[in-house]
């Protein structure tokens, strides 16, 4: 090995182990004929590699670390908690979120006002949960008002305006209003949950639309589409392919995923060839 290949190889390793995607870069940098500018080009390429990776890799972590926290949760959740140890829950969610919103930088922001609600959400119903274990650890009020926690002798009715929650006749003679405790709280745990939900949905860039050939029809492109589906293939591109045949006109279906389809259509008739 040439001294050249020998120091162009010492280059590219750490590149090729930190990030490959850098890869490219160091490729358009070799193409420099200029020697000056290509080494230029090359410690850039390098810096990038090196600084980008670490980043993603906090962010990678702060992610992972949300979603057991929301796993751990709904999975408290699932199986029946104390109040105690729904406290001790939500105190990691807390944690997890503000670390997402720290290590994530940008990447967090589209998804910070659900994963907010979420947890308002979830603190909300520890105070509400507060309440309902408060009120009826007092002499009678379990047989007096076994209908519902009271909103207006717990000063609860924030809770029912901000949630449109339900309420329920909570004494016998039915002079006061109240709240289902066990209702009211798998009610805001569905709300948090579904709050969590729209803030990964938020993380996740939408697919771009399918390049379709032109001279595809609609009913042919419609078929296509639906056996690539059913491929587990959502389709980034449909393109002509010589079928071998005349009476056979082929597509080329290229999946987000990477992978590629062969369809072919005769008589109105659609299938994966391989």
């Amino acid at each position: 090995m040439s001294k050249k290949l020998w120091i162009f190889a010492a280059l590219a390793l750490p590149l090729y182990v930190a990030a490959q995607p850098a890869l490219v870069l160091l490729e358009a940098c070799n193409a420099i004929s200029d020697p000056a500018k290509r080494m230029e080009c090359l410690k850039a390429a390098m810096g990038a590699a090196g600084t980008s990776a670490p980043q993603a890799e906090r962010r990678q972590v702060a992610v992972d670390a949300l979603k057991k926290a929301f796993g751990n949760m709904q999975a408290g959740l699932d199986i029946g908690t104390s109040y105690n140890n729904y406290q001790v829950a939500m105190l990691d969610l807390a944690k997890a979120v503000a670390a997402f919103r720290q290590d994530a930088g940008e990447f967090a922001a589209p998804a910070m006002a659900s994963l907010n609600a979420s947890l308002e959400a979830y603190r909300d119903a520890a105070v509400f949960w507060e309440h309902s274990i408060d009120f009826y650890a007092r002499r009678d009020n379990s047989l007096a008002y076994a209908g519902g926690l009271p909103v207006g002798l717990t000063n609860m009715e924030w809770l029912v305006r901000k949630y449109g929650l339900p309420t329920v006749r909570a004494d016998l003679l039915g002079f006061h209003s109240g709240l289902n405790v066990t209702n009211t709280r798998t009610t805001l745990w569905a709300y948090a949950g579904s709050k969590y939900n729209e803030a990964f949905q938020a993380l996740t860039p939408p697919a771009p639309p399918a390049e379709v050939d032109p001279s595809l029809d609609a009913p042919t492109r419609s078929a296509v589409e639906l056996l690539a589906r059913a491929a587990d293939c959502k389709p980034q591109s449909i393109s002509p392919a010589d079928a071998g045949t005349p009476a056979v006109k082929g597509w080329t279906v290229r999946c987000t995923s990477g992978k590629s389809l062969a369809i072919q259509c005769e008589s109105g008739v659609c299938k994966v060839s391989h």
